[in-house]
Formats: C-alpha cells, structure tokens, sequence
C-alpha cells in the first residue's frame, strides 16, 4: 500500500483525476441497486410500463457511463504505473552498472539477479486493475451510508464482515513476512546455480559433476516448492475464509431483512437492494484480502531494494585534469579483505613517473590485481591514496579517468553481442580501418578473418566458446581502443603462444617509444626484464620495491604456431 500511495503522491494531478472519476464510478454503481428498488417499490406495486422503462433506461445510461469512466480511470493508473515501473528498472540496473564495484561484487549474482527481477511482481501486483481495487477501499463507506440508510442493523452486519475480512488482511501480511525472506533466498540459490552450471558445463562433464549438481538443484527446488505450496495453500484458506465470510454476510442480511420485511420495517425491494449493495461494498475488501500476501512482498522487496539503492554510485562528476601526463602516486597504501585476519599489504608508498613502467610481481592471493583494480578506482584502500598528477583519484571522474586507461584484465568478459559490438563498447565513433588496424596488432585479424560475417559474427554465451589465447586476443584489441597515456596489462601472456607473446612486447615496446606510464602484472621474466621499477607483493605485510633495467622487451623470432 505505501508504494501505491507514492505512486499518487509522485503525480499529483493525475492522481486527483483518478480519485474524482473514482467517485464518480462508485455513485453511478448505486443506480443497479436503487433500480432493483425501485422496479419492487415502485413498478411491481402499480404496475406502470412508463415508470419500468424510464427505470431501464436510467440505469442502462448510468451502466454505459460507468463503463467509459472505468476504462479513462484505467489509463489514468496506467499512466501512473508505467513510468514508475521504468524508473524502478532503471534504477536498479543504474546500481547495477554504476554502483561502486567493491560494494556491488560483494552481493552474490544470484541474489543481485534476484533483486532486478523481483520488479516483475511488483509491476504485477501493482497493475491497473489492482491499484484501482485498493483505490476503491475508501468508497466503501459510501456503500455503507446508503445500507444504513435503508437499514443500520443490515449496515452493521456488513460492517461486521469488512472487518474480519480486514483481519485476515493481517494474517496474510504475517505470513508473507514470514515466507518472503525464505522464497527469495531459495529463488537466490537456484540462480546461482543455474549461472555455475551454465558457466561450468565442461567442467561439470569432464569431472563427473552432474550428480553433485543434480542434488543441490532438487533441494533448492524443493525448497522454493515447499515454500510456495505452504504459501498457496495458506492463501487458498484466507480465500475460503473470505468467502465463507460474504455468504455468511448474504444469509444474515436475508435473514435479518426478510424479518424485517415481515414486520414492515422494510420493504422487499430496500431487502434486496441492500444485499446488492452489501456485496458491492465488500468487493473491494475482498479484492484487498487476495493481494494482502503479494502486497507485503512488494513492502520486503522494496526493502532490499532500498538497501541495493544504498551503493553508492561512482562519481561521473570529479576533476577532469586538461592533460593526463600520466605519473602515479601511491601514498601510505593499505589493504585487508573483510574478515581477513592479514591484510593484502601496508605501507605501500611510491611514485612513478610519467613515461616509466612498473611491474608487480607476486604468487596467487598476493593481492596484485586488487592493487590494479585500486588504480582503476575499483577498489578503496582502507588506507592510504592513490593520485594521478597529484590529484587523488577518488577526486576524479571515474568516466574520464578509465577514458585515460589502457587496460587489459587477466580475466575478461564479454557480452552477448557482435565482435565489433564488444571491442568498441563506448567507442562508436571508431572508422572502419582504425579498426582494423587494432585487430591486426592484437593478432585477432587472422581469426576474424576467417568467420564468414567478419567483425559482425555474433559472439553467443558471452564468449565462452572461445579459447583463452583469442579471448584475451580479443581484450587486447577491445583495450587498444583507448588511446591512453597508461598502460595497465594484468598477465598479459598468460594464455598465449610465442608469436601472441611476441605482439603483446611490441605493444608494450611502442608504448615506451609513445612515453606511455606502464603497469603490468607479470611473472614472465622477459616482460619483468623491461620495467624500470618491480614492486613483490610476496613480501608482507610491506611490499618490496626495487628498480629494475628498464631495457626494451626483446623480441624472439615468432613460432610457427596458432591460439590453443
């Protein structure tokens, strides 16, 4: 209810509208119950054909013009709903895409996933057809009026029921409270699942893990199972209540009436019109008593949606420097994972030039592409600052900073689109042969090449299909895009052979001709061998810093050889 009233409260105007046609709509559905008055009242005690067709006749204007007014109320709550849904959406992909990287990265994919779809049931439950029906609780009363009017023993009788049907409203809040959180985590779980499982399905395969997959795939659904069937069956019983309810209303007010009617204190006519009107002023309590339970849901999942919310996106509106010369400051760095009893490093302080390379060095958990990943503005030391030309980089524009960078992860990704599609992303001004001559000097031309749509092949399930040496072919042609004056290359020849390894030193030695800032991640002795400064995170908890040659990368003759 209170994203509903939001919702009215964000368009005022149109919000008016809808409560004025409302009212308009539940006066002109009195005239069914006031006809069936008065065709007993009237028509039947006299017997005069004019009084019957002037009477069919009100009551067929006041039914067409009922209709028209619901259908403009429709569009009106239509108009209403719809931005609101886009601007849900939008925001919750907003933080998705712009939420700091660290923060964002700590809530697991499943459940990030979890918290972008639930917007569906809001959407749903919050329909036109629904946000009308709790628009109409309010008008209630007026049907309550008009019952005391002809009766107020036949209007507490009704009274009576609307308000045990608002009980029930509670106990299906409870129980959704209840539910709730416990479906969302099941539902979490299984996308989690799916997306390992669509991710490792060599794995799976090779070592034998259908099994293994298997049985946690059937208790996570037997979990949701289990929670939706206690949740329908909870909601099938509320709804057996209601209904129980409106026909123990209906017998009561005949009984009570049809007394009534003996003792001339009613007429047939206010008896039957009475029941008419008791059910229309039950119907929107029992509408309400249906969407109790997805009512509450909505209330969890804006919760978490205002938790997700709570991530602070990446400034897009820092310092933008006239020139990037490219000198990196690290001062009094430190770094300790939540929970982890040693920090990564401390103390790390040092300078590089602009026109200088620095390797870092290190075994695995060492903490070298998370210190990548603070250069970046990915990660926030818990200690310490990173600057670029003396000015920190928290201070800058995240957009125009990475627009500085030349960066190619150890890890990439792609999305599901063309090759073309993946190498340019932002890029979109790109002319056709600055293109190609990317894909030349990352070695991916020859493999390009050969696809009969070129740059345009669809690259489907993000990549994966490809081997590691051209997905990392195809990230360094995606990193030269970027015309920066830093380099950052995280194990740039991890995956490739000797002539791939021999396109990324030329890369590398261009670079250093361009007086471009290099920093690259590498246990390859012959890149290591190039760098002027080598820092070694294997050294706890302050890394070693020591000043290598700084010699140009030698260059072998290339092997006769493919991407494996």
């Amino acid at each position: 209810m209170r994203e509903l009233l939001l919702r009215l409260k964000a368009q005022p105007f149109i919000a008016m509208q809808i409560l004025v046609v409302s009212l308009v709509i539940n006066l002109l559905s009195l005239a069914s119950s006031l006809f069936v008055i008065q065709v007993f009242n009237r028509y039947i005690g006299h017997g005069f054909p004019g009084t019957l067709w002037t009477l069919t006749l009100g009551v067929m204007l006041a039914i067409l013009l009922e209709w028209l007014f619901r259908n403009a109320r429709n569009h009106l709550m239509a108009a209403i709903n719809d931005p609101r849904d886009r601007n849900l959406e939008s925001r919750a992909f907003e933080t998705l895409t712009q939420g700091h990287w660290e923060l964002i990265h700590r809530i697991p994919p499943g459940m990030r996933l979890e918290v972008v779809r639930e917007f569906e049931t809001v959407a749903k439950t919050l329909s036109p057809v629904n946000s009308i029906a709790m628009i109409d609780l309010p008008f209630t009363l007026l049907f309550l009026i008009v019952i005391h009017l002809l009766s107020p023993m036949l209007a507490m009788v009704t009274a009576l029921t609307g308000v045990l049907l608002l009980v029930l409203v509670q106990f299906n809040r409870l129980r959704a409270r209840r539910d709730g959180p416990m479906l969302f985590q099941a539902a979490s779980g299984r996308n989690a699942l799916i997306h390992s499982a669509a991710q490792g399905a060599e794995t799976i395969r090779i070592f034998r893990g259908k099994e293994f997959f298997k049985k946690i795939w059937e208790e996570r659904v037997l979990q949701i199972q289990r929670t939706k069937v206690r949740a329908e069956l909870g909601t099938v019983t509320m709804q057996s209540v209601a209904q129980s309810l409106v026909a123990s209303m209906s017998v009561a007010i005949i009984a009570l009436g049809a007394g009534a009617v003996v003792t001339g204190e009613l007429t047939t006519g206010a008896l039957i019109g009475a029941n008419l009107l008791a059910a229309r002023a039950i119907q929107p309590i029992l509408r309400y008593v249906s969407l109790a339970e997805s009512l509450a849901r909505i209330g969890q999942i804006m919760a978490r949606f205002e938790q997700f919310r709570e991530i602070p996106l990446e400034s897009t509106q820092g310092v933008i420097l006239p020139i990037c010369r490219g000198g990196l400051s690290l001062k009094d760095l430190g770094f300790r994972y939540p929970k982890s009893p040693m920090p990564l490093f401390e103390s790390l302080t040092f300078d590089l030039k602009p026109g200088e390379s620095l390797g870092i060095t290190g075994p695995n958990g060492s903490g070298k592409t998370t210190l990548i990943r603070m250069i970046l503005g990915l990660v926030v030391p818990n200690r310490g600052q990173i600057l670029v030309d003396g000015v920190a980089i928290r201070q800058l524009s995240s957009d125009w900073w990475r627009g500085r960078i030349v960066y190619l992860p150890q890890e990439p990704t792609f999305f599901s689109g063309s090759i073309r599609e993946n190498i340019l992303l932002g890029h979109s001004g790109i002319e056709d042969h600055t293109l190609r001559q990317i894909l030349e000097t990352s070695g991916m031309a020859g493999y390009v090449d050969h696809l009969p749509d070129g740059v345009e092949t669809h690259l489907p399930d993000q990549g994966r299909h490809l081997s590691p040496g051209l997905r990392l072919r195809l990230a360094l042609a995606r990193a030269l895009i970027t015309d920066g004056p830093i380099m950052i290359f995280d194990e740039p020849t991890e995956h490739l052979d000797r002539q791939g390894k021999n396109n990324i030193f030329e890369i590398l030695n261009r670079a250093r001709e361009q007086r471009k800032t290099i920093v690259v991640v590498s246990q390859d002795p012959e890149i290591l061998k190039g760098v002027h400064h080598l820092i070694d995170l294997e050294s706890k908890p302050v890394p070693t810093i020591q000043s290598a040659t700084g010699h140009a990368i030698a260059t072998p003759s290339p092997l006769q050889s493919t991407v494996s």
